[in-house]
């Protein structure tokens, strides 16, 4: 399954990624930056993303910080990290 089907058969929040960060309440990913959060950790550049999806590269910009604060990473190599121990665990 690629990363743009999972987006277009996930439901309202996202079950791919941790558990929210602690200091975050209300932490866990939306329907969209779950999508975006798989695009990127694929492989996909925000232009990319950006283009599949019809929006801006800064609106994905912008996902991605709140995914990055959400998760509590820094990266997107750090979200690669995250989907892999995810798939893992899933497995």
């Amino acid at each position: 399954m690629t990363a743009t089907t999972t987006y277009l058969s996930t439901p309202d929040r996202c079950p791919h990624y941790p558990a929210p960060h602690p200091r975050h309440s209300d932490s866990r990913l939306t329907r969209r930056e779950c999508a975006i959060a798989a695009l990127a950790a694929d492989g996909m550049s925000n232009r990319e993303i950006a283009v599949l999806l019809f929006i801006s590269v800064r609106t994905v910009e912008n996902h991605l910080q709140r995914i990055y604060t959400k998760l509590g990473i820094h990266s997107r190599l750090d979200l690669r990290g995250a989907a892999g121990a995810v798939l893992r665990t899933a497995g």
